[in-house]
């Protein structure tokens, strides 16, 4: 092989070897928001769950309210059926628990859909990464 293309495929090579860093960052990115979105479902099956327990609770239950810097107060249950939700912007709005349980479904199902995208990106980059060896074998079998 020539020394004009030898050179020419040395900068090739290190082309695409950018290229696979480069995909492999995106990839972790993916990976670690995937597994920011399975703890966030994680998080809602279980607030689903209290919501189920705490419907069948009678009146004046106790239970632990969180304060804040992981310190809990006794406090009684007057009324399981309203809570109070951030709607954001620390502001706060009267949701009956039907309408509280909807809405953490709502939140649910955009997860899954946010999830499949994550997971479409995470394997077409996978396909990009493979043609890309694929292509770097090709040269260096020259």
């Amino acid at each position: 092989m020539p020394k004009q293309e030898k050179k020419q495929n040395e900068e090739q090579l290190q082309q695409m070897y950018g290229q696979l860093q480069y995909i492999d960052s995106q990839l972790s990115e993916l990976d670690k928001e995937s597994k920011i979105i399975g703890q966030k479902k994680e998080e809602f099956s279980k607030l689903n769950s209290e919501l189920d327990k705490l419907n069948k609770t009678k009146k004046s239950a106790k239970a632990f309210a969180n304060i804040g810097a992981g310190i809990f107060a006794q406090a009684k249950i007057s009324n399981a059926k309203e809570f109070l939700v951030n709607v954001g912007a620390n502001t706060y709005v009267k949701k009956s628990l039907k309408d509280v349980q909807s809405l953490l479904k709502k939140q649910a199902s955009e997860l899954e859909k946010v999830e499949g995208q994550v997971q479409q990106n995470m394997q077409m980059l996978s396909m990009q990464a493979q043609i890309i060896q694929a292509e770097m074998q090709k040269s260096l079998n020259l």
